[in-house]
């Protein structure tokens, strides 16, 4: 009983300690939709991504920047590299 309830802290600490490293995205604008069902995790792996106006946003990863390209097409982001943007 014991190690089960070592266990089952564990998995909870850790749960808090990845979604202290969300994403600056908001949640809704990434969430996938009937015509845009890709499956990401929310593993942190931050990439930087850069709009037409020049606008950069980091993304918690390469998945997700896709699935809020394919959600928002008036608003696409390409990959500029790996890691958060600067200043973010």
């Amino acid at each position: 009983m014991r190690s089960s309830a070592l266990t089952l802290l564990t998995i909870v600490f850790s749960m808090g300690i990845l979604s202290a490293n969300a994403s600056p995205v908001p949640a809704t604008d990434i969430l996938p939709s009937d015509k845009c069902p890709m499956r990401c995790s929310w593993l942190y792996q931050p990439v930087c991504g850069e709009n037409k106006a020049g606008k950069q946003q980091t993304f918690t990863n390469e998945c997700l920047l896709k699935t809020h390209n394919c959600s928002f097409p008036y608003d696409q982001y390409k990959l500029v590299h790996e890691g958060k943007c600067m200043g973010q």
